[in-house]
């Protein structure tokens, strides 16, 4: 499921789709993207519950809302994070978590095992600066 993949603004590795009301403060997610020093573009599409059930029950067979989906691009492309802010009503540190959980599927990180678990809490907590 590429979104964009060939609509990325010139100066900048990543794009957001909002299909919502929500405004983040797209400084901010620049910020946070840079610190994650990503080497491919991406995008962040924001959808609202409807559509979040919608892509949760295509792509994972879960007839429920979640907070975020990820899939994965090619070697020229990060990917796709679909996130639902209304899921977590908009807060913007959560959105922040749910960006860089969203980013660490891409490169490959889940959460099936304790080990890998605690690899990306680690991760999260690195990006998010929390200690």
């Amino acid at each position: 499921m590429v979104f964009a993949q060939n609509v990325m603004r010139k100066m900048s590795n990543y794009q957001i789709i909002n299909q919502t009301k929500y405004c983040p403060d797209e400084k901010k997610i620049q910020i946070l993207i840079n610190e994650m020093k990503l080497k491919l573009p991406l995008s962040i599409v924001l959808v609202n519950e409807e559509d979040m059930l919608k892509f949760n029950a295509k792509y994972r067979n879960k007839k429920k809302v979640t907070d975020v989906l990820s899939f994965i691009g090619d070697e020229t492309y990060l990917g796709d994070i679909i996130i639902c802010p209304d899921y977590f009503d908009g807060d913007f540190e959560e959105l922040k978590l749910m960006i860089v959980h969203g980013i660490l599927h891409l490169q490959g990180h889940d959460h099936y095992k304790k080990v890998d678990i605690r690899k990306m809490e680690n991760l999260e907590k690195k990006y998010l600066g929390i200690k």
